[in-house]
C-alpha cells in the first residue's frame, strides 16, 4: 500500500504509476485499485474539484466577512465616541439651563418684591396720576355745565 510519505519521496516512474491508480481500503481490508479511466475516479475527481471550489469560495467569503466585521466595529466605535460626546454636551446644556432657571426665579422674586413695595417716587407718581384724572373729570363736568 502507498502512503503519502511514500508518494512524496517517490521517483518519476513511481509518480507515473501513482497517477494511474488510486488505492483505498474497504471495510473488509481489501485493496481497491481505481484507474483514471474508471467512472468512480472521475466522479471522485469531480467531487474533490467541487469541494475545492466550495472551499475557496467559503474562504474568500470568510475573509470578506472578517473585513466587513472590522469595518463595522470601527464604525461602531466612532459612533460610540460621538454618542458619548453628545451625552456630555447634553448634560452641560441641561446643567446650564437649570442654573439659568434658578437665576431667573431669583430675579423674578426680587422684581416682585420691588414692585410690591413702591418707592417714594412711584408713590408720588401714582398720586399725581390720580389728581390729573380727578382734575380732568372736574374739568369735563365744568365744561358740560357751561
Amino acid at each position: 500500500m502507498i502512503t503519502w510519505d511514500d508518494m512524496e519521496e517517490s521517483e518519476p516512474q513511481e509518480d507515473a504509476d501513482a497517477d494511474m491508480r488510486l488505492m483505498a481500503q474497504s471495510d473488509d481490508e481489501e485493496e481497491v485499485i481505481i484507474y483514471k479511466t474508471d467512472s468512480l475516479y472521475k466522479d471522485l475527481e469531480s467531487k474533490i474539484d467541487s469541494l475545492l471550489y466550495d472551499s475557496n469560495f467559503l474562504t474568500n467569503r470568510c475573509h470578506s466577512l472578517i473585513k466587513e466585521l472590522s469595518e463595522i466595529k470601527e464604525e461602531k466605535e466612532t459612533l460610540q465616541n460621538k454618542y458619548d460626546e453628545s451625552r456630555k454636551t447634553i448634560q452641560i446644556l441641561q446643567d446650564s439651563h437649570f442654573e439659568m432657571s434658578e437665576k431667573q426665579r431669583e430675579l423674578n422674586r426680587k422684581q416682585k418684591g420691588i414692585l410690591f413695595v413702591p418707592s417714594e417716587i412711584q408713590k408720588e407718581n401714582i398720586l399725581l396720576k390720580k389728581e390729573v384724572v380727578s382734575l380732568k373729570n372736574d374739568l369735563t363736568c365744568f365744561i358740560k355745565s357751561i
